[in-house]
């Protein structure tokens, strides 16, 4: 934990579940000190009740799993969850920034508009510390500690951009996230 009691990776609820979509997943959970809210976490019980694809209903499951284990990430209450409203998690994610702006060192997520507004907060406030990147930022941070070789960070990129359907439209996003070169993107 940070001084402020935020560990220093903030993630949202898309960027949990794209974890637990890869092989990597163990990993993630077991290395990273990460945080989340607890709207994140209810958006996971109620996308796991309603879902009907099998591979998303094995990562809220595996979540699940693995925030038992682990007790990884931490959960801060922000607000109480309203079923239904749109991007809820990410705004909480705003919030705890706000009130933690120098305790966090990385927010990650996919929702490419809840970055920039994201970044706006990081302006206003002068938080030039945090990083705002998307999720495969964790393998990144992974393979500059020596916890994951670059084949594996090509292959965890892969796998997450591949299970989230982002191969096409969003694979130089994906790409630019590190200083590796991988091959397998299109």
């Amino acid at each position: 934990m940070t001084s402020g009691g935020v560990a220093p990776i903030l993630v949202d609820t898309s960027a949990l579940l794209a974890y637990c979509k890869t092989n990597y997943a163990e990993l993630v959970f077991e290395t990273l000190q990460m945080a989340t809210t607890n709207v994140c976490n209810k958006e996971i019980g109620q996308q796991r009740r309603y879902t009907t694809d099998l591979i998303h209903e094995g990562a809220c499951n595996k979540y699940y799993q693995l925030l038992r284990e682990n007790r990884n990430p931490d959960q801060i209450f922000v607000e109480s969850y309203k079923p239904h409203v749109e991007d809820q998690g990410e705004s909480t994610l705003i919030e705890v920034f706000e009130d933690h702006p120098y305790d966090i060192d990385y927010i990650l997520l996919f929702d490419f508009d809840a970055i920039e507004r994201l970044e706006q907060v990081r302006k206003q406030i002068d938080a030039t510390n945090t990083k705002i990147s998307l999720p495969n930022y964790a393998f990144e941070i992974l393979r500059r500690n020596s916890k994951m070789t670059d084949q594996d960070y090509c292959k965890a990129t892969y796998q997450m951009a591949a299970e989230e359907g982002w191969l096409k439209d969003h694979a130089l996003r994906i790409d630019s996230v590190s200083s590796v070169t991988c091959s397998q993107f299109p």
